[in-house]
């Protein structure tokens, strides 16, 4: 590994051996790289006046290279630090960035156009890379086009690339600006600048070489407009999409998807909020979806200490029995410490109907550990068989909350099984009555 330097404004010998002697152009910092390098970059570094920018780390997934923005206060360098920076001087300024690379402190600005983007993995061939962006910043400015874009993963790709954007910043100027999701994306803190333009949807999910396993935690929202919608679940690539602890605009009057999902998409909302509220739930599929909802709650039911929890279920058209159906989130139960006998796990809900529903349009399926000796999953449900006569699921005695229902009908799903260890129990709920709103309390009793 050798460690090189850039600053442009240095004034020495320019072969990148000091701060004195630092190369002054990133794009030949890099050329003079081997796999492994470190490249400290001054705090002070600026380059203007770009042209459209690809940088080719040669970093593989064994020996990736860094890319670290630092105090040139000493040399080397002892503390890393922000404001290195990158700036073009018309429209049509974008970035490429390929190879494997670790980049810290660096701020990233794109004149755009409708072409020119931020490509944050690889769009040059067809080989999957690692990128990890930390304390960065991807800013378009001035000419950024309605399909300007910050991308991670290009189009020419068929392997599947990994980027990672962790406390970064971000900037879209037109309301067509988005993030293009494709791989496997993790965005873990971070913000979006004040006065940034509020895309119309944030996250795209459409590119058409590969799917996408793509996570955001912790991302503050709060300087976009309450009107943004957060996926865009409509793509022809299957995937999946998790927003979860994240501070959202005040008064969010938004959608999580934009769309009816596709059937192999889909996108879950977990505990974000502009408010003190740690509660918040949304799970959008193809065959339906799943909110929080706290006026029809069961009583002593599902709760955060202090406010009652249910969780309402919405079919959509397309659920049919027996396989495709709406399917909760999982509902662990506690601790089960009980084995070699029988143990009940029941789950109460609520619809507005005169008519029980039955075990072919609303069932439990549970998960335990049934194999003694190892953790094997058995699965057991009470769900009606393939050809058999559907009967009604059991009336319930529960006491709910039945606000503005006309027929409140309390009902309960319930399996019986012999556990072989000892460990959590997992339940799921699923409706497969279609265009149907269930209310479930999402606790699994055990007795």
């Amino acid at each position: 590994m050798t460690d090189r330097y850039l600053k442009s404004g240095a004034t020495g010998a320019a072969d990148g051996t000091s701060w004195t002697d630092a190369y002054t152009a990133l794009t030949t910092a890099i050329a003079a790289m081997a796999a492994g390098d470190r490249l400290f970059i001054s705090n002070n570094h600026s380059e203007t006046g770009l042209t459209a920018q690809t940088y080719n780390s040669p970093g593989t997934f064994a020996s990736p290279c860094q890319f670290l923005c630092a105090d040139d206060s000493a040399g080397p360098p002892t503390t890393l630090a922000t404001g290195a920076s990158w700036d073009g001087s018309a429209a049509g300024m974008g970035y490429t960035f390929n190879g494997e690379g670790y980049w810290y402190g660096c701020q990233f600005t794109s004149h755009g156009s409708s072409t020119n983007n931020f490509y944050l993995a690889n769009d040059s061939s067809s080989t999957a890379v690692n990128q990890f962006f930390e304390s960065c910043s991807f800013q378009f400015t001035t000419g950024a086009g309605s399909s300007s874009q910050i991308r991670t993963q290009g189009s020419n790709q068929t392997g599947v690339s990994r980027v990672f954007l962790k406390n970064c910043t971000y900037r879209f100027v037109n309301a067509s600006n988005f993030f293009n999701i494709c791989g496997y994306v993790r965005i873990i803190g971070g913000s979006f600048i004040s006065g940034t333009t509020t895309p119309t949807t944030l996250f795209g999910l459409n590119q058409t070489k590969t799917g996408h396993d793509f996570v955001c935690s912790g991302l503050d929202f709060s300087n976009l407009a309450a009107t943004v919608d957060l996926l865009q679940l409509s793509g022809t690539q299957a995937g999946s999409s998790i927003i979860r602890n994240c501070k959202l605009p005040a008064s969010w009057s938004g959608t999580l998807s934009d769309s009816t999902p596709t059937g192999g998409n889909s996108g879950e909302m977990h505990n974000c909020d502009s408010t003190d509220t740690n509660y918040r739930l949304w799970k959008e599929t193809y065959t339906g979806s799943v909110k929080h909802e706290t006026t029809l709650v069961k009583t002593g039911g599902a709760s955060d200490g202090t406010t009652g929890l249910s969780w309402n279920m919405t079919s959509g058209s397309q659920c049919i029995y027996p396989h495709q159906t709406l399917m909760s989130p999982e509902i662990h139960s506690e601790w089960n410490s009980t084995t070699g006998s029988s143990i009940t796990v029941t789950v109460d809900f609520l619809h507005d109907s005169a008519t029980n529903l039955q075990d072919d349009e609303i069932w439990l399926e549970v998960q335990y550990l049934g194999t003694s000796g190892f953790p094997l999953s058995l699965f057991v449900t009470d769900g009606a068989a393939a050809l058999a006569t559907p009967a009604d699921q059991t009336t319930s005695g529960a006491t709910w909350t039945t606000t503005g229902m006309s027929n409140p009908n309390e009902q309960k799903l319930s399996v019986t099984f012999t556990p072989q260890e000892e460990g959590v129990v997992v339940a799921t709920v699923h409706v497969a009555k279609a265009s149907y709103t269930v209310y479930v309390d999402p606790v699994a009793q055990l007795s």
